[in-house]
């Protein structure tokens, strides 16, 4: 079980996550914020260990960026993810910021 974030350490995470979203991701450029960079990388590797299929997980991580970026314009119900409930799928973004939040601390 995750432990639960308070609302300074999500928004910390999140911030962090809009960082990177914002930033270049070529594979010969070095983010200014490269402990940011890594951080967010890594969570992103630990999503959707579980699942099977490399598409999904590609879906569920684009969804993961898409809705800690703008979850006004991308709530689950916008992002098409048909192979998860609402409910696991924000558990999954809560494990994720906990990840990136863990890592950045670090």
């Amino acid at each position: 079980m995750t432990k639960t974030l308070s609302y300074c350490e999500r928004q910390i995470a999140l911030w962090n996550v809009r960082a990177y979203s914002d930033e270049p991701h070529k594979k010969n450029t070095v983010c200014p914020s490269d402990k940011r960079c890594k951080a967010v990388e890594s969570a992103l590797d630990t999503v959707g260990e579980d699942i099977k299929g490399e598409e999904e997980r590609k879906k569920l991580r684009r969804a993961l960026i898409l809705n800690c970026t703008d979850r006004k314009n991308f709530p689950f119900y916008r992002l098409a993810i048909d192979f998860l409930s609402e409910r696991d799928f924000y558990r999954r973004r809560d494990k994720f910021l906990s990840n990136v939040l863990s890592a950045t601390q670090n």
